[in-house]
């Protein structure tokens, strides 16, 4: 009868070790998680994202339209509240930039960047729907704040988070000034970080009754410009917008054009038009 007994408190103590080592390699990894999480402070990150936004706006200038940017708002509201854990990017603002390049990118805080070219491309508002999905996919993970962090660590010798660039940094103390969608500049994420955005971007379309296709017919007829050098293969993107789509049910009642989404893009598209 001891034996028994201290055969089951050996095996208590035993339980209790490794549930205490369990308990701190687990509390240990989440330290770690936080850490590279909070690599680029508050501050610091609020100081780079203003000067991120001021270079954008001073090469390429913003256009300002409250009418447009209701439209744009009202998307990212859309997208952010049908997914959970979105809900803290409803209130991303979207600035329009005046160049006729196509492109579309976050910044360092709570806001995207979206060329007059690449709105005026745009033939549906689920293509629309799509290109914001995938930027605030790109938020939620934050994958700028990450790629700030790379940035840094590879300018001051330092490892700090490892993303999968392309090259170095072709300058180490401009990357927030020009070059940003050059291999190895501050949008060129890693194909992996993009490819796994827009594979997030499908499902929140899906989920705000945004029919997902307009990830197909979007990415089969727009070829980016500068940012295209950073991006994923266009077949590869395509073949994944193709493969998620078949993964989900049909929707019912999709939402196909709002009243807004005419206005959004009218100026561009005739600007487009006169000028070919």
């Amino acid at each position: 009868m001891k034996n028994k007994r201290k055969k089951f408190i050996s095996l208590c103590l035993a339980g209790a070790a490794f549930f205490g080592m369990s308990l701190l390699i687990g509390c240990s990894s989440s330290e770690k998680r936080r850490a590279e999480q909070q690599i680029v402070t508050p501050d610091k990150q609020k100081r780079f994202s203003e000067q991120l936004k001021k270079n954008l706006v001073e090469k390429y200038s913003l256009i300002s339209s409250s009418t447009k940017e209701k439209v744009l708002a009202k998307t990212i509201s859309n997208l952010a509240n049908s997914t959970v854990g979105y809900s803290e990017l409803n209130s991303v603002t979207v600035f329009i930039v005046g160049t006729d390049q196509q492109f579309i990118v976050p910044g360092l805080g709570n806001e995207i960047f979206i060329s007059r070219g690449l709105l005026g491309s745009l033939k549906y508002e689920n293509e629309l729907a799509f290109v914001l999905a995938t930027q605030l996919a790109l938020l939620h993970e934050k994958v700028p704040a990450a790629a700030l962090a790379n940035l840094q660590g590879q300018e001051f010798g330092e490892t700090l988070i490892s993303l999968p660039t392309a090259t170095p940094p072709l300058r180490r103390h401009d990357y927030l000034e020009r070059d940003w969608f050059e291999p190895g500049g501050f949008y060129d994420f890693g194909l992996s970080a993009y490819m796994k955005a827009e594979r997030e971007a499908v499902i929140l379309c899906h989920n705000a009754k945004y029919d997902p296709r307009g990830a197909v017919t979007f990415t089969q007829r727009v070829e980016f410009d500068e940012l295209g050098k950073i991006l994923p293969e266009q077949e590869d993107r395509l073949n994944q917008a193709r493969d998620e789509v078949a993964k989900l049910s049909p929707l019912r009642d999709p939402i196909v054009k709002s009243s807004g989404f005419d206005t959004l893009l009218k100026g561009f598209q005739t600007k487009k038009a006169k000028k070919k």
